[in-house]
Parts: structure tokens; sequence; C-alpha cells
């Protein structure tokens, strides 16, 4: 069991749970589907420069009208590793160019 988050002075980066990776129960690699590439393209070259701007239409359900959110969470998760997992963490990593845009 987890100690209370309110716990006074508590130490979070001592716990030797904080040395655990999370666990994910869906294979966020492969929900992103035919996403993956376009968006490692990207992610590596900022190219194509209307990426960002076309990302919102392959984020939506077979209607057309309503967004699948477990694509976008999987989109999400895999720019935080990959944001990790890169050399330059700053605000203006490709990775939060696409996180600003969703967000717009």
């Amino acid at each position: 069991m987890l100690p209370d988050p309110f716990t006074p002075n508590l130490k979070i980066d001592l716990l030797p749970e904080i040395q655990q990776a999370p666990r994910f129960t869906i294979n966020f690699n492969a929900m992103l589907g035919g996403l993956k590439e376009p968006l490692d393209v990207f992610l590596k070259t900022s190219q194509p420069a209307n990426f960002c701007k076309l990302l919102p239409s392959r984020l939506v359900n077979n209607d057309g009208k309503t967004v699948n959110t477990t694509l976008v969470n999987c989109l999400v998760v895999y720019l935080g590793v990959s944001a990790l997992g890169g050399k330059s963490q700053s605000m203006n990593s490709p990775e939060m160019e696409v996180v600003n845009s969703l967000m717009r």
C-alpha cells in the first residue's frame, strides 16, 4: 500500500515504488496503427510541416464526429515516452508541438 500523498515531509523520490516502471495493460504502440509511422517521421524531422494541423482528423472514430479517446490516450503516452527518451526535453520539442496543437 502506498503512503498517503498528504503526509507531511513525504519524500516521494525515496519510495522503492518510484524505481518501478509503470505497467501498461494496453500496447500503445500497436494502438497507434497507421498513425505511428507518420508520427515517428514528424518527431524525427518535424516534417511534414502541416502534420499537427492534420492530426485531429486522424483521431476521430469511424462516425467522423466523436474523438477516439483510447487513441488520444495512447498518443499522449507515446509522446511522453518519446520525449523522455529524446535528447531534447524542451518545450520546443516536436513532442510538445504535437501536445500543444492538440490542446488548441
